[in-house]
């Protein structure tokens, strides 16, 4: 394996050289002017985005936001929502597709898994919130842009969007014809094929835009017990919309969209610290390695996922503003099967069959025109449903890894938990930005949520009870919890203020407070002892405080832009999932804080040259921790001090209406640390990977043909996982790294 440090010294060293030549580039626009005729209208793309629920220039936003448009996402090679991370400072994502980890400023939407957890990111398509995390894996086809918004949105998003919230925007059908089209394809077998047709059946009165999507990759983790390749997917997609503008006043649309997923997935497996003598099947199994992608599973593995919805908008402006209607109604199914063992034992293996359904409704009305006071007005409802089955199956080898050897008559032991939560919320908001002085403007915003969760749950082993002469008794991995009905209701109020001075038309800077919650909820896994029967099964909201202070700016006739962002975090009641030794249990056990600085950098120093780069330091940290003291002053599981990127784009006329495309992108996260319990730590080392992408298109746009490849230097690590301390194998699991992977691509406009 490589030296992680020497590596993270000598991509920091390229990383400065590559900054200083942007600069080097940027300041020299003005000189550059010169050459070549290239800097006619050689300015970076003015930002737009929705953020605030009306259109507006970046610039004059006081939210921290990234915005990737359609171009960009094309360029990046980004099939998903979470090959966007890399865009924006101070976000990771994990990139598993079924249930992937968000993390923004160090808030993370992971739930282990839980349905009864809430997620604390929000993903929004077309402003409808997606709900639970098996849907936020959008994959991304016929889409306008992606806007990453950072830290607490609760005036105009509301609860669960303490980290920040991801909104994405898809396009619109118009009357203008247009069809267009790509495919790849790459290593491991990866096929993609994507496609758009739109127009209008009659115009303005009927428009419509229809997309759909097919992806599939083979696996890249190698069964040596069963021979089969793991970590694979195979997806498919489908969009309708349809527009209307009847009059000027009135916009409605109507979008109805199906996706589909199926794969498998592997963590790789590291026995470690058994006692001798020990049992021959875990000696032979190898070190955890990175580089190596081989597990050893007997049992099987799956995973699937189901998402479809529709939404109705309606959009009607009568004098001084604008009123919006939001109808919208989601459902999944999510599924999975995992041989939690990670060895060749029929020992332990864990599955969930989850399904929920929501429907919202959001009425707004948005002031218009162009005085000192601008407004938003608006009334939300939520309603969600989920139904969980959990199961856990401790196979007949069990014994293997408590006592070292097959115990005759143990024949093993299932359980299952089945639980429903049915939710409403209520939620009233107002927001808005006076203009007090010609430079200075105030912004504020309050929001009222009421919400009322009905929870059931039950859980039942089937035993096999059988006392062992050194006293262990295996049973009991689950705990017999008779049906448990309750209900949780809660009212919040939340909002945010801030102040803007506009240095000049193209400099402004920002101070702001905002204040979010994350919903308190229910426990829907399995549990296992040690528990107390009289220990509830629910836990209270977490609340968060930031502090932000911003600066947005264009420079050299808005050849570079830049944007600044420092904040600190305080949290109250924040809730941890207390590891009791082979479950989780949720608890409102912590205080936090976390704080930060983040920059974003674009620069166009020639009309074919374009620079983007970002950075970010945090440190999120515990302050208090009284379950588990050891961790009061400890950085967050899974948040690397330090990330960052840098991209260079570049295209060079070849011909009469042909020309050159290159990219590079350099992205870099430090190390990070996994907690899998109290005692133990496990090392996330630091990432580096390079993408490129190579190619010839027209310069009008027509047709394209690319090579590309990600993580084209093949850096692996170990990422997170679990570990489970049997009396006779503590067993270690982790996500393992995915390397290189490259392809062709082709893509015409018709």
């Amino acid at each position: 394996m490589s030296d992680r440090n020497g590596s993270f010294a000598r991509g920091t060293q390229r990383g400065a050289l590559l900054s200083g030549a942007a600069l080097a580039l940027v300041m020299g626009g003005p000189a550059l002017a010169q050459t070549a005729g290239e800097t006619e209208a050689a300015t970076v793309e003015t930002v737009v985005v929705t953020a605030q629920r009306r259109v507006e220039e970046n610039i004059k936003v006081p939210v921290a936001v990234t915005a990737v448009g359609a171009a960009e996402i094309q360029n990046i090679t980004a099939g998903f929502v979470t090959d966007i991370a890399i865009k924006a400072p101070n976000v990771t994502m994990t990139p598993g597709t079924n249930s992937p980890v968000i993390q923004i400023r160090g808030v993370s939407s992971q739930s282990n898994i839980n349905a009864g957890f809430p997620p604390a990111v929000g993903v929004y398509v077309d402003e409808v919130y997606q709900g639970r995390d098996p849907t936020f894996n959008t994959i991304l086809n016929d889409v306008q842009r992606v806007e990453v918004l950072r830290g607490p949105q609760g005036t105009l998003y509301g609860k669960n969007t303490i980290g920040g919230a991801i909104n994405i925007v898809t396009a619109e059908p118009s009357n203008t014809f247009t069809a267009f089209g790509d495919v790849s394809y790459g290593n491991y077998d990866f096929i993609q094929g994507r496609a758009t047709v739109a127009g209008a059946i009659v115009p303005d009165l009927l428009m419509v835009r229809l997309s759909a999507t097919h992806r599939q990759r083979d696996g890249y983790m190698r069964n040596t017990v069963t021979g089969e390749k793991l970590n694979d997917i195979n997806s498919d997609g489908l969009r309708l919309v349809l527009a209307s503008r009847p009059s000027e006043q009135l916009r409605l649309r109507f979008s109805a969209d199906y996706f589909t997923e199926s794969g498998t997935s592997a963590l790789e497996t590291g026995p470690a610290n058994f006692p001798a003598p020990t049992p021959a099947v875990l000696a032979a199994i190898p070190r955890q390695d990175a580089e190596d992608n081989v597990v050893q599973l007997n049992n099987p593995e799956d995973a699937h996922r189901e998402l479809w919805g529709y939404m109705g908008r309606l959009d009607y402006s009568f004098s001084g503003a604008e009123f919006t209607s939001i109808t919208a109604w989601r459902s999944y199914i999510a599924t999975f099967v995992d041989d939690s063992d990670g060895l060749p034992l029929d020992a332990f293996d864990v599955g969930r069959d989850e399904k929920g359904e929501n429907f919202s409704q959001e009425f707004r009305l948005t002031s218009t025109g162009e005085g000192p006071f601008s407004w938003i007005l608006g009334a939300y409802y939520y309603d969600e449903n989920t139904t969980n089955i959990r199961k856990i199956h401790l196979g007949a080898q069990m014994p293997v890894l408590l006592t070292g050897g097959m115990i005759p008559g143990f024949g093993g032991e299932r359980a299952q938990t089945f639980s429903t939560i049915d939710a409403k919320s209520y939620a009233a908001f107002a927001s808005g930005t006076w203009q007090i002085a010609p430079k200075v403007r105030l912004a504020g915003g309050i929001r009222w949520t009421h919400e009322k969760k009905d929870f059931f749950y039950s859980q039942v082993p089937t035993q096999t009870f059988l006392n062992l002469p050194n006293g262990l008794l295996i049973s009991n991995f689950a705990v017999r919890i008779p049906a448990v009905r309750d209900t949780y209701k809660d009212s919040r109020w939340t909002g945010d203020v801030s102040v803007s001075y506009d240095f000049t038309d193209e400099q402004t800077a920002y101070l702001k407070y905002s204040r979010g919650f994350k919903a308190g909820g229910f426990q829907t896994d399995v549990i296992s002892p040690p528990f107390n029967a009289a220990d509830p099964l629910g836990f209270d909201p977490e609340t968060v405080n930031n502090y932000e202070a911003g600066y947005k700016a264009y420079f050299f006739d808005r050849r570079l832009s830049l944007n600044l962002a420092a904040f600190y975090l305080k949290w109250n009641d924040k809730q941890e999932q207390i590891f009791t030794g082979l479950s989780f249990l949720i608890r409102n056990a912590a205080t936090a804080s976390s704080r930060g600085l983040e920059i974003e950098l674009t620069a166009r120093p020639t009309r074919n040259l374009l620079l983007d780069a970002n950075a970010a330091y945090l440190k999120a940290k515990y302050d208090s921790f009284p379950t588990s003291p050891a961790l009061e002053g400890e950085r967050f599981q899974l948040t690397p001090k330090y990330t960052g990127s840098l991209g260079a784009q570049y295209t060079y006329p070849i011909a009469d209406g042909l020309e050159l495309f290159v990219r590079g992108d350099l992205n870099h996260r430090s190390s990070s640390y996994l907690l899998p319990n109290a005692t133990t730590r496990l090392n996330i080392e630091a990432l580096t990977t390079i993408n490129g992408r190579l190619g010839v298109q027209s310069q009008d746009g027509g047709w394209g043909a690319y090579l590309w490849g990600k993580n084209i230097n093949n850096d692996k690590v170990l990422g997170s996982g679990s570990l489970f301390p049997f009396p006779r194998a503590q067993i270690t699991t982790r996500a393992p790294g995915f390397g290189r992977t490259y392809g062709v691509e082709l893509r015409k406009t018709f």
